[in-house]
């Protein structure tokens, strides 16, 4: 029996936990000399053993149905390290974390990926990094209709530059997205600006039925 049982749960804050190719492995070519390393993020500091031993026990998982049924039965488990948990990085181990849960659908944010481009002064790696990402997010959830994927609108860039990168969010699956809270500069516009309108139509339009 699932951890939901008969009850409808919608998981609105889960996270992928990425693997430091992540965002490489869903860059364009030419995008690809601008993407900052993984590592080079200090917000969440990426240890190198995490991401070997999530590496070693996902493969172990794959090859040994008795080690799978640990991890299922330990599910629950929060003192794991992120990368070591039941479908951390992979989307279809996650589906079927969903199938532990029983849950019926599971928003998926990014975690290291959104701290490796948000922080630059770069509007180029910004906008880069941003339609990058969004791609990588939509791939993470393409194969299961119950995984939603959010990506990452970044207002500061401005309202036209925003709504393009949220366009091409939606087409590379995205569900949702991330913005910014506050403008970081007092020399731009404020979100609430009437030319970010077309921002919040968009949103809106993305949520009509």
């Amino acid at each position: 029996m699932s951890y939901a049982q008969h009850r409808k749960i919608i998981d609105a804050d889960s996270h992928v936990i990425e693997l430091d190719d992540f965002l490489m492995a869903a860059a364009k070519e030419e995008d690809k000399s601008l993407i900052p390393a993984m590592s080079s993020q200090k917000e969440l500091p990426v240890i190198q053993e995490g991401l070997d031993r999530g590496r070693e026990l996902f493969a172990k998982r794959q090859e040994d149905p008795s080690v799978m049924a640990k991890f299922e039965d330990s599910i629950l488990d929060n003192r794991k390290s992120g990368w070591n948990r039941i479908g951390a990085f992979d989307s279809g181990e996650r589906s079927h974390a969903l199938d532990v849960f029983g849950y019926s659908m599971q928003w998926i944010l990014p975690t290291f990926a959104f701290h490796q481009i948000a922080h630059t002064d770069s509007s180029e790696v910004l906008d880069r990094g941003a339609r990058t990402l969004n791609r990588a997010m939509g791939s993470f959830c393409s194969s299961d209709e119950r995984l939603k994927a959010i990506g990452y609108v970044p207002l500061q860039l401005g309202p036209e530059k925003a709504l393009e990168i949220m366009q091409e969010g939606f087409a590379d699956g995205c569900y949702s997205f991330m913005i910014d809270t506050n403008e970081p500069s007092d020399e731009n516009i404020s979100f609430t600006h009437p030319d970010f309108d077309p921002i919040w139509e968009a949103f809106w339009g993305a949520w009509e039925p």
